[in-house]
């Protein structure tokens, strides 16, 4: 039987959206590469997200590593994810990152590379239109069979997005995988089974899927790669920006 890892650590962080406040740290902390990354984003609020990103990524690795004062040195894949070349303590520790509105987030897990995914409930979204996109043939029948759309239609609908968003950042495939080639079972909630994977990516059973809720509501899910029957224990820390701020060095 597999050994179960340490526990995944997730680090969320609510009210990164002034600019502002992030300015002074992005310019001492975040690489030439990533500074002009942040720049490219046209909306005031996506460049202050994504400075909080990875700032927060500094942060949570030096304080699972209990190294305050640590420098990371941070490259990016041909897809845009971002990865610690060094120094070698923080790059055997497996990193995912996400941010919507209202919030950040991070997870870290020294065992294989999870994924993580967040995204606001309040964001405005024509399920209906966007669901032959996203389910697979077998999660359609299940939607209708089960008339969510009838129900908290975004709400679930988040559910099954995040999941999705969170295992593909988990394998690494970013949009080269269409989500419909995925399928959950979604008569569960909440929702934890994947049924149906491609054969590249192995054994659907061998996955573990966490889900919960922000304070301020935001769907958050996390793929875990886990073959055992044991689950993986998984650390929620939740900060407010200054938070952050003030812990940055």
């Amino acid at each position: 039987m597999a050994v179960v890892g340490p526990a995944v650590e997730v680090v969320l962080v609510s009210g990164c959206e002034a600019l502002e406040a992030w300015a002074a740290p992005a310019a001492a902390h975040l690489m030439t590469w990533e500074q002009e990354r942040m720049a490219r984003f046209v909306k005031r609020d996506d460049r202050a997200r994504y400075a909080a990103a990875h700032l927060l990524v500094r942060w949570a690795l030096a304080r699972s590593l209990c190294e305050p004062g640590l420098v990371l040195t941070l490259d990016q894949t041909e897809r845009d994810k971002p990865f610690v070349v060094g120094p070698a303590a923080a790059a055997e520790i497996s990193f995912s990152l996400s941010h919507t509105r209202g919030l950040v987030g991070c997870a870290l897990w020294r065992t294989a590379p999870v994924g993580l995914d967040l995204e606001a409930a309040t964001r405005r979204l024509e399920v209906v239109e966007l669901l032959d996109t996203v389910l697979s043939s077998a999660e359609r029948e299940q939607w209708d069979r089960a008339a969510l759309a009838e129900g908290p239609a975004l709400e679930r609908f988040l559910e099954i997005w995040t999941l999705k968003e969170a295992l593909s950042k988990s394998l690494g495939v970013g949009l080269s995988v269409a989500p419909e080639e995925w399928s959950f079972d979604l008569e569960t909630s909440p929702i934890q089974r994947l049924f149906a994977l491609p054969d590249e990516f192995g054994d659907p059973a061998h996955w573990q899927f966490e889900q919960t809720r922000s304070p301020e509501g935001h769907v958050v899910s996390l793929a875990i790669p886990n073959p055992s029957s044991d689950s993986v224990p998984v650390e929620w820390t939740q900060l407010e920006a200054h938070e952050l701020l003030a812990a940055m060095p």
